[in-house]
């Protein structure tokens, strides 16, 4: 054999000896489940306990002891080879929604409290997807749960989580136009809170819509930051009040709203020009109205107890609402009354 017959067959070697590496690579990255045919076999069978499902996870804030001040974190939730995380934050306060999807066969969903800057794994938390999630009739709503110790630097870690699985039900989408998937879970996961908590004994009856005035202004109240002038804050209550007419008032705490006492700002709802989200602060949103004198006035916020977008959402909701109402209520008084019927 020639040099130049030699090094054609070293060449086609080569090759082969490439593609064959790379096919074993490629298979040992499928997994069995990759073959619809196999997936089904082992969900028939009972190999597979589940089907595929979704859940969001709203990641409230996690606790623990540390000698470290400030020390910034982050939750990763994964699930097979689905990995999501929350933003960073110092105060262990995150009030993040994450949407993730569980695969047929996979064993657990892992919850992990990570160092943000350093990505080292603090504490951890592990979830069995069928007895602690698909299973679980009691449901894991706003529930603190210990971690498993990770790090010395980090003592007693636990996390504060709700988790909802992706519902199908049906609900009036007129009101609900434009909002994502998630937000309509994290809205619904806030109004069947209120609801427990205005009535403990109470569970929601077949059929029973949540989507109500009278539900929705109950879930638009609650603790929250007012940003005065000159970049003061205080914590206050605020609250939709009324029953003709509904109010948005602002009130020094509860105790206050409790025994009846005047708001300050009290403002008519259909009043309320817009509520939108900051764009340069994640946890603030704006409302604009019109006072009685007419001027353009503001309130600035900051959420404390749930999501900065759940909050707009409700009192989009809820303006909306009213302003339907005003609407129907108008076109009623227009229709001709007709005539009793006098007839025996």
């Amino acid at each position: 054999m020639g040099g130049g017959e030699a090094c054609c067959v070293g060449m086609v070697t080569s090759i082969v000896a490439v593609c064959a590496i790379c096919g074993i690579t490629r298979c040992m990255k499928l997994k069995m489940r990759d073959c619809g045919c196999i997936k089904k076999w082992m969900r028939a069978t009972g190999a597979d306990k589940y089907d595929d499902f979704e859940m969001m996870v709203l990641v409230h804030e996690v606790q623990y002891t540390s000698s470290r001040s400030k020390l910034s974190t982050l939750v990763r939730v994964t699930a097979g080879l689905q990995t999501v995380e929350t933003d960073g934050s110092t105060k262990g306060i995150f009030q993040q929604p994450l949407s993730v999807f569980v695969e047929q066969g996979t064993d657990s969903v892992n919850v992990e409290l990570l160092n943000s800057r350093e990505r080292k794994v603090l504490a951890c938390l592990k979830f069995d997807p069928v007895q602690d999630i698909l299973k679980n009739k009691q449901g894991i709503t706003e529930k603190l749960i210990p971690m498993k110790q990770k790090s010395k630097g980090v003592l007693n870690p636990r996390i504060k989580l709700t988790v909802m699985l992706d519902s199908e039900e049906e609900v009036e989408r007129g009101l609900l136009e434009g909002m994502r998937a998630e937000q309509t879970m994290l809205v619904r996961q806030q109004l069947l809170k209120t609801l427990h908590e205005s009535s403990p004994e109470r569970n929601q009856a077949p059929g029973e819509s949540i989507w109500t005035m009278e539900h929705l202004a109950k879930a638009c109240s609650g603790q929250i930051d007012l940003f005065g002038s000159w970049g003061s804050k205080q914590t206050v209550y605020v609250a939709i009040h009324g029953i003709r007419k509904y109010q948005f008032g602002v009130w020094k705490d509860k105790a206050e709203f409790d025994r009846g006492a005047k708001a300050n700002p009290d403002i008519d709802l259909l009043k309320i020009i817009s509520v939108q989200p900051d764009p340069n602060r994640s946890e603030v949103f704006v409302l604009n109205y019109r006072d009685d004198m007419k001027l353009n006035r503001r309130l600035t916020f900051r959420r404390i107890d749930r999501t900065r977008d759940v909050w707009v959402d409700m009192f989009q909701m809820v303006i909306k609402m009213v302003h339907e109402q005003k609407d129907a209520k108008r076109k009623g008084a227009q229709q001709p009354k007709l005539p009793y019927n006098t007839s025996t």
